[in-house]
Protein backbone atom coordinates (compact mmCIF):
# COMPACT_ATOMS: atom_id res chain seq x y z
CA UNK A 1 0.00 0.00 0.00
CA UNK A 2 2.83 2.27 0.77
CA UNK A 3 4.36 1.80 -2.56
CA UNK A 4 0.95 2.45 -4.38
CA UNK A 5 0.53 5.62 -2.64
CA UNK A 6 4.24 6.61 -3.18
CA UNK A 7 2.88 6.43 -7.02
CA UNK A 8 -0.26 7.85 -6.96
CA UNK A 9 -0.31 10.26 -3.19
CA UNK A 10 -4.51 10.77 -4.31
CA UNK A 11 -4.87 7.17 -4.28
CA UNK A 12 -7.81 6.36 -1.52
CA UNK A 13 -8.90 2.83 -0.37
CA UNK A 14 -11.93 1.12 0.50
CA UNK A 15 -12.36 -1.56 3.41
CA UNK A 16 -14.95 -4.44 3.83
CA UNK A 17 -13.95 -5.57 7.18
CA UNK A 18 -15.70 -4.62 10.67
CA UNK A 19 -15.49 -0.55 10.85
CA UNK A 20 -13.55 -0.65 13.64
CA UNK A 21 -10.54 -2.29 11.60
CA UNK A 22 -11.16 -0.12 8.86
CA UNK A 23 -10.89 3.13 10.90
CA UNK A 24 -7.19 1.84 12.73
CA UNK A 25 -5.99 1.65 9.40
CA UNK A 26 -5.75 5.91 9.51
CA UNK A 27 -2.81 5.55 11.38
CA UNK A 28 -1.17 3.56 8.69
CA UNK A 29 -1.96 4.99 5.56
CA UNK A 30 -3.50 8.63 6.82
CA UNK A 31 -6.58 10.04 8.25
CA UNK A 32 -9.74 10.32 5.58
CA UNK A 33 -7.71 7.63 3.41
CA UNK A 34 -9.62 4.56 4.46
CA UNK A 35 -13.22 4.19 3.00
CA UNK A 36 -15.76 1.98 4.77
CA UNK A 37 -18.91 1.64 3.17
CA UNK A 38 -21.44 -0.50 4.98
CA UNK A 39 -23.56 -0.98 2.06
CA UNK A 40 -20.48 -1.88 0.60
CA UNK A 41 -19.26 -4.74 2.53
CA UNK A 42 -22.47 -5.80 2.32
CA UNK A 43 -21.81 -8.00 -0.57
CA UNK A 44 -18.12 -9.10 0.77
CA UNK A 45 -17.92 -13.07 0.83
CA UNK A 46 -21.43 -14.12 0.39
CA UNK A 47 -20.71 -15.94 -2.88
CA UNK A 48 -18.91 -14.87 -6.25
CA UNK A 49 -21.91 -13.16 -7.93
CA UNK A 50 -21.65 -11.12 -4.91
CA UNK A 51 -18.10 -10.42 -5.13
CA UNK A 52 -19.09 -9.17 -8.54
CA UNK A 53 -21.92 -7.40 -7.25
CA UNK A 54 -19.94 -5.54 -4.64
CA UNK A 55 -17.35 -3.84 -7.65
CA UNK A 56 -20.43 -2.92 -9.51
CA UNK A 57 -21.42 -1.01 -6.79
CA UNK A 58 -17.98 0.52 -6.64
CA UNK A 59 -17.82 1.47 -10.12
CA UNK A 60 -21.29 3.21 -9.76
CA UNK A 61 -21.25 5.19 -5.79
CA UNK A 62 -17.26 6.45 -6.51
CA UNK A 63 -16.70 6.35 -9.91
CA UNK A 64 -20.01 7.64 -11.64
CA UNK A 65 -20.66 4.53 -13.89
CA UNK A 66 -24.54 4.22 -15.01
CA UNK A 67 -24.93 0.43 -13.80
CA UNK A 68 -27.61 -1.98 -12.61
CA UNK A 69 -26.83 -3.10 -8.83
CA UNK A 70 -28.57 -5.88 -7.27
CA UNK A 71 -28.82 -5.66 -3.52
CA UNK A 72 -26.87 -7.78 -1.34
CA UNK A 73 -28.56 -11.71 -2.07
CA UNK A 74 -29.99 -13.55 1.04
CA UNK A 75 -30.94 -16.77 -0.78
CA UNK A 76 -29.03 -19.32 -2.42
CA UNK A 77 -26.07 -18.95 0.04
CA UNK A 78 -23.92 -21.98 0.91
CA UNK A 79 -24.41 -22.95 4.26
CA UNK A 80 -23.78 -27.15 3.89
CA UNK A 81 -20.83 -28.15 1.37
CA UNK A 82 -19.04 -30.75 0.00
CA UNK A 83 -16.17 -30.77 -2.40
CA UNK A 84 -17.75 -33.52 -4.04
CA UNK A 85 -21.58 -33.84 -3.26
CA UNK A 86 -22.06 -30.10 -3.83
CA UNK A 87 -24.40 -27.80 -1.83
CA UNK A 88 -27.33 -28.40 0.14
CA UNK A 89 -29.97 -26.23 1.76
CA UNK A 90 -29.76 -28.36 4.54
CA UNK A 91 -28.58 -30.92 6.76
CA UNK A 92 -31.05 -33.20 5.74
CA UNK A 93 -30.47 -33.19 1.75
CA UNK A 94 -26.88 -33.71 2.96
CA UNK A 95 -27.59 -36.71 4.31
CA UNK A 96 -29.80 -37.77 2.10
CA UNK A 97 -27.26 -37.60 -1.03
CA UNK A 98 -24.71 -39.18 1.72
CA UNK A 99 -26.95 -42.42 1.77
CA UNK A 100 -26.77 -42.41 -1.86
CA UNK A 101 -22.94 -42.43 -1.83
CA UNK A 102 -22.90 -45.46 0.18
CA UNK A 103 -22.23 -43.99 3.70
CA UNK A 104 -23.75 -46.17 6.47
CA UNK A 105 -25.25 -43.14 8.42
CA UNK A 106 -25.81 -44.96 11.75
CA UNK A 107 -22.77 -46.29 11.99
CA UNK A 108 -19.83 -43.82 10.28
CA UNK A 109 -18.17 -41.75 12.57
CA UNK A 110 -18.73 -38.10 11.87
CA UNK A 111 -16.84 -34.79 11.46
CA UNK A 112 -18.17 -31.62 10.65
CA UNK A 113 -16.14 -28.41 9.85
CA UNK A 114 -16.84 -25.45 10.56
CA UNK A 115 -15.48 -22.58 8.20
CA UNK A 116 -16.24 -19.23 7.63
CA UNK A 117 -18.17 -18.59 3.83
CA UNK A 118 -15.42 -16.77 2.29
CA UNK A 119 -12.91 -19.28 3.45
CA UNK A 120 -15.17 -21.55 2.01
CA UNK A 121 -15.40 -19.28 -1.82
CA UNK A 122 -12.20 -18.60 -2.50
CA UNK A 123 -9.67 -18.81 1.33
CA UNK A 124 -9.45 -21.61 1.20
CA UNK A 125 -11.15 -24.29 -0.85
CA UNK A 126 -8.31 -26.56 -1.17
CA UNK A 127 -7.56 -27.37 2.17
CA UNK A 128 -11.51 -27.88 3.15
CA UNK A 129 -11.67 -30.23 -0.34
CA UNK A 130 -8.67 -32.05 1.10
CA UNK A 131 -9.58 -32.28 4.74
CA UNK A 132 -12.86 -33.77 3.93
CA UNK A 133 -11.37 -36.17 1.47
CA UNK A 134 -8.69 -37.56 3.55
CA UNK A 135 -11.40 -38.07 6.25
CA UNK A 136 -13.41 -40.37 3.52
CA UNK A 137 -10.72 -42.29 2.82
CA UNK A 138 -10.42 -43.61 6.35
CA UNK A 139 -13.93 -43.93 6.44
CA UNK A 140 -15.01 -41.16 8.48
CA UNK A 141 -18.34 -38.68 7.33
CA UNK A 142 -17.14 -35.31 6.93
CA UNK A 143 -19.45 -31.73 6.20
CA UNK A 144 -18.53 -28.03 5.87
CA UNK A 145 -20.89 -26.24 7.98
CA UNK A 146 -20.15 -22.67 7.01
CA UNK A 147 -19.70 -21.02 10.38
CA UNK A 148 -20.85 -17.51 9.96
CA UNK A 149 -24.44 -18.49 8.86
CA UNK A 150 -27.02 -18.07 11.29
CA UNK A 151 -28.00 -21.21 11.29
CA UNK A 152 -24.78 -22.89 12.30
CA UNK A 153 -24.95 -23.94 15.56
CA UNK A 154 -28.52 -25.44 15.36
CA UNK A 155 -26.76 -27.43 11.97
CA UNK A 156 -23.62 -28.50 14.05
CA UNK A 157 -26.17 -29.58 17.10
CA UNK A 158 -28.43 -31.75 14.73
CA UNK A 159 -25.28 -33.23 12.78
CA UNK A 160 -24.09 -35.19 16.14
CA UNK A 161 -20.53 -35.00 15.37
CA UNK A 162 -18.09 -37.08 16.88
CA UNK A 163 -15.00 -34.40 16.54
CA UNK A 164 -15.14 -30.93 15.20
CA UNK A 165 -12.87 -29.55 12.89
CA UNK A 166 -12.52 -25.27 12.35
CA UNK A 167 -10.63 -23.73 9.97
CA UNK A 168 -10.43 -20.60 11.83
CA UNK A 169 -11.12 -18.85 14.75
CA UNK A 170 -14.36 -19.19 17.04
CA UNK A 171 -17.34 -16.65 17.87
CA UNK A 172 -19.26 -19.53 19.70
CA UNK A 173 -18.78 -19.05 23.56
CA UNK A 174 -17.27 -21.92 25.47
CA UNK A 175 -20.49 -22.97 27.18
CA UNK A 176 -21.46 -23.79 23.16
CA UNK A 177 -18.77 -25.86 22.90
CA UNK A 178 -19.11 -27.44 26.40
CA UNK A 179 -22.79 -28.02 25.64
CA UNK A 180 -21.42 -29.92 22.24
CA UNK A 181 -19.01 -32.00 24.17
CA UNK A 182 -16.63 -33.33 21.60
CA UNK A 183 -13.06 -32.37 20.58
CA UNK A 184 -12.27 -29.76 18.74
CA UNK A 185 -8.86 -29.12 16.29
CA UNK A 186 -8.18 -26.30 14.54
CA UNK A 187 -6.83 -25.92 11.33
CA UNK A 188 -4.08 -23.24 11.28
CA UNK A 189 -2.94 -21.76 7.97
CA UNK A 190 -0.07 -18.92 7.90
CA UNK A 191 0.50 -16.52 5.19
CA UNK A 192 3.37 -14.60 6.17
CA UNK A 193 6.09 -17.02 5.47
CA UNK A 194 5.77 -19.33 1.77
CA UNK A 195 5.29 -22.90 2.31
CA UNK A 196 8.42 -23.54 1.07
CA UNK A 197 9.90 -21.26 3.44
CA UNK A 198 8.21 -22.77 6.43
CA UNK A 199 9.18 -25.89 6.12
CA UNK A 200 12.78 -25.07 6.63
CA UNK A 201 12.30 -22.56 9.41
CA UNK A 202 11.39 -22.76 13.17
CA UNK A 203 8.56 -19.85 13.08
CA UNK A 204 5.05 -20.42 12.69
CA UNK A 205 4.96 -18.64 9.41
CA UNK A 206 2.40 -16.19 11.56
CA UNK A 207 2.42 -12.75 13.20
CA UNK A 208 1.90 -12.34 16.63
CA UNK A 209 -1.52 -11.12 15.51
CA UNK A 210 -2.46 -14.42 13.45
CA UNK A 211 -1.19 -16.59 16.54
CA UNK A 212 -3.74 -14.60 18.58
CA UNK A 213 -6.38 -14.13 16.28
CA UNK A 214 -5.95 -18.13 15.31
CA UNK A 215 -4.67 -19.79 18.23
CA UNK A 216 -5.09 -18.13 21.36
CA UNK A 217 -8.43 -17.74 20.94
CA UNK A 218 -9.36 -20.70 20.33
CA UNK A 219 -7.34 -22.29 23.12
CA UNK A 220 -9.53 -19.85 25.69
CA UNK A 221 -12.76 -21.44 24.42
CA UNK A 222 -11.63 -24.84 24.85
CA UNK A 223 -9.69 -25.90 21.89
CA UNK A 224 -8.15 -29.36 22.03
CA UNK A 225 -5.81 -28.96 19.36
CA UNK A 226 -4.20 -26.49 16.97
CA UNK A 227 -2.65 -28.06 14.00
CA UNK A 228 -1.34 -26.47 11.03
CA UNK A 229 -3.24 -27.70 7.30
CA UNK A 230 -2.15 -24.98 4.48
CA UNK A 231 0.29 -21.64 3.57
CA UNK A 232 0.56 -19.68 0.56
CA UNK A 233 2.56 -20.41 -1.80
CA UNK A 234 4.86 -17.09 -1.97
CA UNK A 235 4.05 -15.93 1.56
CA UNK A 236 4.49 -12.19 2.28
CA UNK A 237 0.62 -12.02 3.53
CA UNK A 238 -0.31 -11.45 -0.28
CA UNK A 239 -3.58 -12.48 0.40
CA UNK A 240 -3.32 -15.20 -2.23
CA UNK A 241 -5.60 -18.68 -1.90
CA UNK A 242 -4.28 -20.60 1.10
CA UNK A 243 -3.02 -24.00 -0.04
CA UNK A 244 -3.46 -27.60 2.00
CA UNK A 245 0.04 -28.85 2.68
CA UNK A 246 -0.38 -32.75 2.03
CA UNK A 247 1.99 -34.41 5.28
CA UNK A 248 0.04 -31.75 7.42
CA UNK A 249 -3.65 -32.55 6.03
CA UNK A 250 -2.71 -36.38 7.16
CA UNK A 251 -1.36 -35.46 10.19
CA UNK A 252 -4.82 -33.84 11.25
CA UNK A 253 -7.09 -36.88 9.62
CA UNK A 254 -4.51 -39.07 12.09
CA UNK A 255 -5.00 -36.71 15.52
CA UNK A 256 -9.05 -36.90 13.99
CA UNK A 257 -9.26 -40.86 14.08
CA UNK A 258 -7.12 -40.86 17.45
CA UNK A 259 -9.67 -38.80 19.05
CA UNK A 260 -12.81 -41.06 17.82
CA UNK A 261 -11.09 -43.67 18.68
CA UNK A 262 -10.58 -42.74 22.01
CA UNK A 263 -13.83 -41.78 22.89
CA UNK A 264 -15.05 -44.93 22.13
CA UNK A 265 -12.89 -46.23 24.98
CA UNK A 266 -13.65 -47.44 28.42
CA UNK A 267 -11.95 -45.56 30.86
CA UNK A 268 -9.96 -48.55 32.25
CA UNK A 269 -8.80 -48.47 28.98
CA UNK A 270 -7.61 -45.01 28.18
CA UNK A 271 -4.08 -43.04 29.46
CA UNK A 272 -3.74 -39.59 29.88
CA UNK A 273 -0.40 -37.65 30.06
CA UNK A 274 -0.30 -33.94 31.15
CA UNK A 275 2.71 -32.42 30.76
CA UNK A 276 3.71 -29.24 32.52
CA UNK A 277 5.93 -26.63 31.72
CA UNK A 278 6.26 -22.55 31.80
CA UNK A 279 6.59 -20.77 28.67
CA UNK A 280 7.56 -23.08 26.28
CA UNK A 281 7.56 -26.33 26.16
CA UNK A 282 11.51 -26.87 26.02
CA UNK A 283 14.18 -28.00 28.16
CA UNK A 284 14.13 -24.34 30.02
CA UNK A 285 10.45 -24.33 30.47
CA UNK A 286 9.75 -28.18 31.15
CA UNK A 287 9.40 -28.46 35.02
CA UNK A 288 11.67 -31.36 35.01
CA UNK A 289 13.74 -33.55 37.47
CA UNK A 290 16.60 -31.04 36.44
CA UNK A 291 14.58 -28.06 37.69
CA UNK A 292 12.13 -27.34 40.36
CA UNK A 293 9.52 -29.68 41.50
CA UNK A 294 7.01 -27.52 42.87
CA UNK A 295 3.11 -28.87 44.01
CA UNK A 296 0.71 -29.37 41.35
CA UNK A 297 -1.10 -25.90 40.33
CA UNK A 298 -4.61 -26.33 42.19
CA UNK A 299 -6.16 -25.71 39.39
CA UNK A 300 -4.39 -29.48 37.69
CA UNK A 301 -5.35 -31.07 41.08
CA UNK A 302 -9.02 -30.28 40.46
CA UNK A 303 -8.60 -31.14 37.01
CA UNK A 304 -7.21 -34.78 37.73
CA UNK A 305 -10.10 -35.14 40.20
CA UNK A 306 -12.86 -34.45 37.59
CA UNK A 307 -15.62 -37.29 37.92
CA UNK A 308 -15.43 -37.81 33.70
CA UNK A 309 -11.55 -39.24 34.58
CA UNK A 310 -12.85 -41.44 37.18
CA UNK A 311 -10.87 -44.80 35.98
CA UNK A 312 -8.42 -43.09 33.38
CA UNK A 313 -5.00 -44.04 34.07
CA UNK A 314 -3.11 -40.19 34.52
CA UNK A 315 0.68 -39.48 34.41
Amino acid sequence: MEAALAKKPALNFYCVGPAPICHQWDDWLGEGRVRFDPKMAAYYGLSHAAMADMLRYLLATAFGRDLDVPPPPSESLVRVHHPDYGDFPDLDSFLARAGQEGWDLAKAPRVALGTWRHHVLFHQPKVVAALIRGLARVGILAVCLVADDPGFQERLLAFEPDLVLMTSHTREPAAFWEKLGVPRIHALWFTGESIETWRTSNQTGMAKSSMFHQIVSAEVKGATECLTAGGTAHGGDSGEEILPIPDRINRIIGRVSSWISLASKANARQNIAIVVYDREADKAGMLGRSGPQPQRPPKLRRLSACPRWRGVRRR
